[in-house]
């Protein structure tokens, strides 16, 4: 009796909580405004991702939905971001002592710095310009790599060298679908792409956009949007 009732416990609770989480569908009713933004954001910015596709040998489509949802987490909270004072303890102190998203595509200062580390690991060579500064000064380094960060070019040079970049770490999975794939790639872009490939795939499942996974609000699942942006963009 006990254990029947422990079971329809957890049952329930399963029930309750996935009721809480959003459907894509659900997704483009609730967030109309913001993806009408986003999709502005991205006509703007578009034809850099074809020019930079089309100099590293990359697919823009699938580039630019990797990081989609990020455009509409910007249109969601671009009011909120004030990173000045983040900024100077980051250029003063770096990554441990400011460690905070920029931009459109939400890029943190310790993504870069990895993405440095990881070029240089994986004689990335078409990537090497964004390891090389003007400067041998730890701070203004830090500067330097501040500015560029901000930059809506230097960010998709990012987004580039981070598809190649997986491409490497991660060249022994066989993708059975172009949307498997992009569902990998995007959730390494929003989870961390230094996790192991069984923490990603795990995480291709979990329901945290655009609130955080410990949020009492509706969620959704990051790469089903990075998805349901791709397949929009092929069938254009």
């Amino acid at each position: 009796m006990l254990l029947n009732f422990i079971k329809y416990i957890s049952l329930l609770s399963i029930f309750l909580s996935s009721n809480n989480l959003g459907t894509i569908s659900e997704f483009e009713d609730n967030y109309r405004f913001e993806i009408e933004n986003a999709n502005d954001h991205y006509r703007r910015i578009e034809q850099e991702f074809v020019k930079q596709s089309q100099k590293y040998g990359t697919d823009y489509k699938f580039i630019s939905a990797i990081v989609y949802p990020e455009l509409i987490r910007y249109s969601m909270y671009r009011d909120f971001f004030e990173t000045t004072a983040l900024e100077f303890f980051y250029v003063q102190k770096g990554s441990e002592a400011a460690n905070f998203s920029i931009g459109m595509f939400q890029i943190k200062p310790s993504f870069v710095e990895q993405i440095e580390k990881e070029v240089i690991k994986y004689k990335l060579n078409k990537y090497l310009h964004i390891t090389e500064y003007s400067s041998q000064n730890a701070e203004e380094i830090r500067s330097e790599r501040l500015n560029r960060i901000k930059s809506t070019k230097w960010q998709i040079t990012y987004i580039n060298c981070f598809y190649d970049l997986i491409q490497v770490k991660f060249k022994e999975i066989n993708f059975t679908s172009t949307n498997q794939k992009l569902a990998f790639y995007a959730t390494a872009y929003n989870h961390g792409f230094n996790c192991s490939k069984e923490e990603i795939y795990k995480w291709t499942k979990i329901k945290s956009f655009p609130n955080g996974v410990d949020s009492d609000e509706d969620n959704y699942n990051y790469s089903e949007i990075s998805q349901y942006f791709y397949n929009k963009l092929i069938k254009r």
